[in-house]
């Protein structure tokens, strides 16, 4: 679980030291996931969701940077 949630932060260097621990944490989170509930679909649903949510983010961002 650490190798894998490392490797996946490092493949995510464009991003600040917040974005890289929280993409780490995420991977661990995902992992545990994965293992109690022996379903990939689970994984697969959280991960778009925090997709989602950081789509979101973004968005609202751009939006105050910009005024709108």
């Amino acid at each position: 679980m650490i190798l894998t949630s490392l490797f996946w932060a490092v493949i995510h260097l464009q991003y600040g030291t917040y974005e890289i621990t929280t993409i780490f944490v995420s991977g661990i989170l995902l992992c545990v996931v994965r293992i109690r509930t022996g379903s990939l679909w689970s994984c697969i649903f959280m991960h778009s969701v925090m997709n989602f949510v950081a789509t979101v983010e973004v968005e609202l961002h751009v939006r105050n940077l910009l005024g709108s």
